[in-house]
């Protein structure tokens, strides 16, 4: 198996980026693609299986985010039967957690670990692909607190944040929550939807749709902070977490990247706006000229290591991104066609370890956690596999 070895000495760790060969069957024959994606999905809902605890909940620790994640996993990947007790006590877990009264009546969360929006929407999306008539009421219920949640205010007008207090909106946040929204059969025009769909624009660099200028933000040392034209997406309103890049008039522009532009172009589908709108065919368009499955695109910068992190939460968006635009190949900036779902499964089974998990060992945002990632892969194999049906 080739691989590709990054190293840093300021890290310390080595991590390897498998080219995805096919395995081998049979008498030196090399597995299909739904071969390849049916060993990878048996062996992770197995890992996941094995972890839930005697509470219900499913990972190290209990958490209504990472358990939600993993139920909708197994869900998407055909094993609502054959996990069926298991996700019917993870499901109880999760209902424990709903919240009855206060700021937060409806939230699907544990109070003292926070992050009250990202796992209500977790917990929307795992009730609804188990049951969705059976958790109507504790679905509705969160529904509107997350509706609740969504500001409606100058720059980041149409963001969701963390939680009741509105603070620090985000694309991320807001994405999962339009995720959530819809899949609870928010329609795309409901207000919440079309707000969501301004927010997005204005994290979107797509200077022709994004109105921040008006906005008049700015970096710590006073530099006008505008949109790119590349058509990606960062974290936030002028902002990303792969920093800010100097145009030549003195501007800076959020550097966009892999994972936040897949998402918000999910977002931006599941709130209504259309295929052929130029704020999707921007994002399509940063997409084809960024194609790539061995990193999260646009993170790099001058640190390598930076590359890897968030790789598994980029495929899970990557996966529904693609299956939510509806083709079944994509044609890169130079005129290659790829075939997405075939790619994916390669990649991700190419990245599996013995005991069926993944991990990252870029470990930002808990992606060490073998449970969160094993969740966040097995769902990007069960839509992939239903795609590998259609090539």
């Amino acid at each position: 198996m080739n691989a590709k070895w990054i190293r840093t000495a300021a890290s310390a760790w080595v991590l390897v980026l498998a080219i995805g060969i096919p395995a081998a069957t049979g008498a030196g024959n090399p597995a299909s693609p739904k071969e390849q994606a049916k060993a990878a999905m048996d062996k992770a809902v197995a890992f996941l299986k094995a972890q839930q605890k005697p509470d219900g909940s499913i990972g190290a620790k209990p958490h209504v985010g990472i358990t939600s994640l993993a139920i909708a996993a197994l869900v998407e990947a055909g094993a609502k039967e054959s996990a069926k007790e298991v996700i019917e006590k993870a499901v109880a877990f999760i209902l424990a957690s709903q919240q009855k009264e206060g700021p937060d009546k409806g939230a699907i969360f544990d109070p003292k670990m926070g992050y009250a929006n990202y796992n209500t929407s977790v917990a929307i999306m795992a009730l609804v692909a188990v049951d969705k008539e059976k958790y109507k009421d504790a679905i509705a219920a969160a529904r509107d607190y997350e509706i609740g949640i969504q500001r409606t205010d100058g720059a980041y007008n149409g963001a969701i944040g963390y939680g009741s207090n509105k603070e620090n909106p985000d694309l991320s946040n807001l994405a999962f929550a339009v995720l959530a929204l819809h899949d609870a059969g928010v329609g795309a025009d409901a207000d919440v939807m079309k707000r969501a769909a301004e927010f997005i624009s204005r994290v979107q660099n797509r200077a022709e749709s994004n109105d921040m200028a008006r906005f008049k933000m700015k970096t710590k040392d006073g530099t006008d902070i505008v949109p790119g034209a590349d058509g990606g997406m960062g974290y936030s309103v002028g902002d990303s977490k792969s920093g800010l890049t100097a145009n030549p008039d003195g501007t800076k522009s959020p550097i966009a990247y892999a994972g936040m532009t897949y998402q918000g172009l999910l977002a931006f589908l599941y709130a209504g706006v259309n295929k052929d709108d130029p704020r999707v065919q921007g994002a399509m368009n940063w997409i084809k000229a960024n194609w790539t499955l061995d990193e999260n695109a646009g993170l790099r910068g001058e640190k390598p290591e930076a590359a890897l992190q968030g790789l598994f939460y980029y495929y899970r968006a990557f996966a529904k991104a693609l299956d939510a635009y509806g083709e079944v190949a994509i044609t890169d900036k130079d005129g290659k066609k790829h075939l997405w779902a075939r790619e994916l499964v390669s990649k991700l089974s190419s990245l599996q370890k013995e005991d069926g998990s993944w991990a990252n060992a870029a470990d930002r945002w808990q992606e060490g956690d073998a449970t969160l990632v094993t969740s966040y892969a097995l769902h990007a194999l069960g839509i992939a596999n239903r795609w590998l049906d259609k090539e």
